[in-house]
């Protein structure tokens, strides 16, 4: 928008040159963070088995949160690694973990918090729930996967019918 506001002086090029570097910033942002989700997704239902083991073999709840935060995926890790700094500030573990996933805002992972949270105030086997939960996860995330796969056709196929328009119109 400058560069065309400095060589034409005109300020409608220069709004539309705004307008056009505004959303290639905002287009790649959402690739961006839609790319990091994707990945945070998948990497969840190995990390909630990796939470059960770890309960399994005798840890607590906060020793298996600072051992995904250290031994997890990243980026998934690095939100353990928060989530276990606000444990250790003094914050409860079911608390943290709604930190953690008003952060991140994935379904499975409200899913984790719930569980935690019934059994805290219930109790039960907990590894046993969460390898079921985990297993629903990933139930989830092959079901997304051969939904983008079912209808990557028909998705590719409208390109070419949506850029046909403005060539027909012209």
């Amino acid at each position: 928008g400058v560069a065309a506001w400095l060589f034409r002086g005109e300020l409608w090029l220069t709004a539309m040159g705004f307008t056009l570097g505004a959303s290639i910033v905002l287009l790649s942002f959402f690739y961006y963070h839609s790319k990091y989700r994707n990945m945070m997704q998948d990497q969840l239902p190995d990390s909630i088995y990796l939470l059960a083991r770890s309960l399994r073999a005798g840890m607590s709840l906060e020793q298996s949160i600072e051992l995904m935060g250290n031994e997890g995926i990243q980026p998934l890790a690095s939100e353990f690694k928060r989530c276990h700094g606000q444990i250790k500030l003094g914050l409860s573990v079911p608390l943290a973990l709604e930190n953690m996933a008003a952060r991140l805002r994935m379904l499975d992972f409200n899913a984790l918090v719930s569980t935690v949270m019934i059994f805290q105030s219930t109790g039960g086997n907990l590894p046993m729930l969460l390898d079921r939960l985990a297993a629903s996860a990933r139930d989830r995330s092959n079901m997304r996967i051969y939904f983008r796969t079912a209808t990557a056709l028909a998705r590719i196929s409208i390109i070419p019918v949506a850029l046909a328009v403005p060539v027909i119109i012209l």
